[in-house]
């Protein structure tokens, strides 16, 4: 940095002498001890017992990049500044709730069903959300089974009578609660383009599908080509009733695990690209052997490229059905490299994700209890300026009541 200014100097330095040439920075002499030995030596490392968010202000302080940094220490560089807490988002949300009449009401119900740490009515709808969400998956679970089947003069399997009305007051609810969210939200694009809202909307919408294509079914006529019609609705109807299941990705709202299982997929993406890729090279390799070793065979199972791309799959993940299987040597020995080299094929990319989820999982935790000292500190400081402004009246009101005895006391010494 060139300065020829007055100005520019006190820009960079607290205090300089021209007549010493000596400039003075007000700095941390903890972390400056490691930028005068890169000056020095021509190496930087990282304190040990510093702060790294500290050490970084420092490195942007004195012009210099982490890149400086010797390979030693650039691992736990990286490591400490990933650790970091993200700014946190949600207080800059509440911030815009605006000054209007309804304001208060709606910051208060966008907490009350968004954040269950905000409160103990909060924590208590959390969790009546999630036993609604256990519950209406063990209903159409225990709905499948034979003994609760019931079946139309169509031969179309409905549901009983108690399933209906159980499911009709599970959707109520998760549309309750999804409705009053949208309604307090502050910003309602956000929160129909958020992943978790929209899986609660897919948890949602099945039901009123396969209402309506009911109804449908119901109002049409009684032709044959109408009878027709409505037995593949009733059948697009049970499709959607199954997929009411993914509703069970709604706990994933209100456990940390599952979260942190959806982050780890969505920045492992280029490990699980190159599992998949992986794969599938050794599935068109040893589907093409086996496919030309035992096509020729009588009786042989391998009767096309896609038959043999299934073997190959169920071998290299080790599950092995056993429908379909090689016969000659030939055959055999592919079947057996293929299964070796399936296994090593998903071991090696497995610990890279498992590491990522450690690794997200342990952010997620410290964040998590960083939240909740927050909120705890802040609940204790409340409950101290309450003593303290309790303190202060009582304190008020033993001044007035001894100066009013002081002043009876000066007009009965005047009598």
């Amino acid at each position: 940095r060139h300065c020829v200014t007055h100005r520019g100097l006190q820009n960079i330095c607290d205090s300089y002498s021209l007549e010493g040439r000596e400039y003075y920075f007000d700095r941390s002499p903890r972390n400056f001890d490691a930028i005068l030995c890169l000056y020095r030596n021509d190496k930087l490392h990282l304190p040990q017992g510093v702060c790294v968010q500290d050490f970084c202000e420092e490195l942007e302080y004195w012009g210099l990049d982490d890149l400086h940094m010797e390979p030693c220490c650039q691992h736990t560089y990286y490591r400490a500044r990933w650790l970091l807490p993200e700014a946190d988002r949600a207080e800059e949300i509440e911030e815009d709730f605006g000054t209007g009449l309804c304001s208060p009401t709606q910051r208060h119900l966008w907490n009350l069903f968004e954040n269950p740490h905000h409160s103990y009515a909060a924590k208590v709808v959390a969790v009546v959300s999630c036993l609604f969400v256990v519950v209406s998956t063990l209903c159409l679970i225990i709905s499948t089974l034979p003994s609760f089947q019931q079946k139309d003069h169509a031969g179309i399997v409905q549901e009983e009578y108690f399933f209906e009305v159980a499911e009709a007051v599970f959707v109520g609810w998760f549309t309750f609660e999804y409705s009053i969210r949208f309604i307090a939200a502050p910003h309602k694009i956000e929160f129909v383009k958020g992943a978790m809202n929209v899986i609660d909307l897919l948890g949602i919408l099945p039901y009123f599908a396969s209402l309506s294509l009911s109804l449908i079914t119901i109002l049409g006529g009684e032709n044959k080509e109408q009878t027709k019609y409505q037995n593949e609705m009733r059948r697009i109807a049970q499709i959607f009733r199954i997929m009411r299941i993914l509703r069970i990705f709604k706990l994933a709202r209100h456990i940390t695990g599952l979260q942190t299982l959806g982050m780890t997929l969505r920045n492992s993406y280029k490990e699980l690209g190159l599992l998949m890729l992986v794969v599938i090279m050794g599935m068109l390799i040893f589907s093409g052997l086996a496919y030309v070793s035992e096509k020729d065979e009588d009786n042989t199972m391998f009767i096309s490229m896609p038959q043999a791309l299934y073997w190959a799959i169920i071998t290299m993940t080790s599950v092995g059905y056993g429908d379909i299987y090689p016969r000659t040597w030939f055959g055999k020995l592919v079947g057996s490299a293929c299964a070796i080299c399936g296994v090593l094929c998903i071991s090696l990319p497995i610990p890279i994700i498992v590491n990522n989820f450690n690794k997200f999982y342990e952010k997620a935790k410290i964040e998590e209890e960083i939240q909740l000292k927050k909120k705890k500190s802040s609940w204790e400081d409340t409950k101290r300026g309450a003593n303290f402004d309790e303190l202060l009246r009582m304190r008020k009101l033993s001044h007035i009541q001894a100066s009013k005895k002081m002043s009876q006391g000066s007009v009965s010494n005047i009598y």
